[in-house]
């Protein structure tokens, strides 16, 4: 069944109504700072046994810090776009820790949220189909009013060119298909333990799982 939170955004009636329902299979479909109240609540209802299985939906699952609620049985999955063996992720992670702490967060950094990784690699992806644009043609550019009827004469020529790009990035394999969805992309699976988690097998966007632990 699916339950959603109220307004008060308080997960322990929801909680205690799957603890009740004797539910085990627990998919969290929320934000990761949502999902950290709604763990952190379960643990306060000794609901982080080995007898619950939790699946968290939020692609920032490899930043969520649960010290003092992941015990040694506990079943926290979740799931990660990152590559963290991309030669530029350490230079990556370095940079937004200064911005970090440039900005007087007086919190430790909890590390790179995906948002940052999918922004740079849509970066690449847009100068490499403008390089590859300007190659084919002359780019004219003058402005324009969002106001006006006018369109840039070159926009669907770049839409095509971004089709075109193949690129490894922070986020992994970058493609798209026709209709410019990306493609061919994979998403780690995680598995949190107090040391932090464990990568336990592979989704391929083709629907192919890979496990390589149970």
């Amino acid at each position: 069944s699916v339950r959603m939170l109220d307004d008060s955004r308080d997960p322990t009636p929801l909680l205690k109504e799957i603890r009740d329902d004797k539910v085990s299979t627990i998919i969290i479909d929320a934000n990761a700072s949502i999902s950290h109240l709604i763990l952190r609540k379960a643990s306060e209802l000794g609901m982080t046994s080995a007898f619950y299985k939790y699946i968290l939906t939020t692609m920032d699952f490899p930043i969520l810090h649960l010290d003092g609620i992941v015990e040694d049985t506990s079943n926290i999955l979740g799931f990660s776009m990152f590559n963290t063996s991309h030669p530029f992720y350490p230079e990556f992670v370095r940079s937004l820790n200064m911005s970090w702490r440039e900005n007087c967060e007086a919190s430790t950094y909890p590390g790179p949220a995906l948002s940052a990784a999918l922004m740079f690699d849509a970066v690449h992806v847009v100068v490499s189909a403008v390089r590859e644009l300007n190659r084919s043609q002359e780019i004219g550019v003058k402005p324009l009013a969002c106001t006006s009827a006018n369109i840039w004469p070159h926009g669907t020529s770049l839409m095509n060119y971004l089709r075109m790009v193949e690129y490894d990035g922070l986020t992994g394999r970058v493609e798209f298909n026709s209709k410019g969805q990306r493609t061919n992309y994979t998403l780690r699976i995680l598995e949190k333990s107090r040391q932090g988690h464990r990568e336990i097998g592979v989704w391929y966007s083709n629907r192919t799982l890979a496990m390589n632990a149970t």
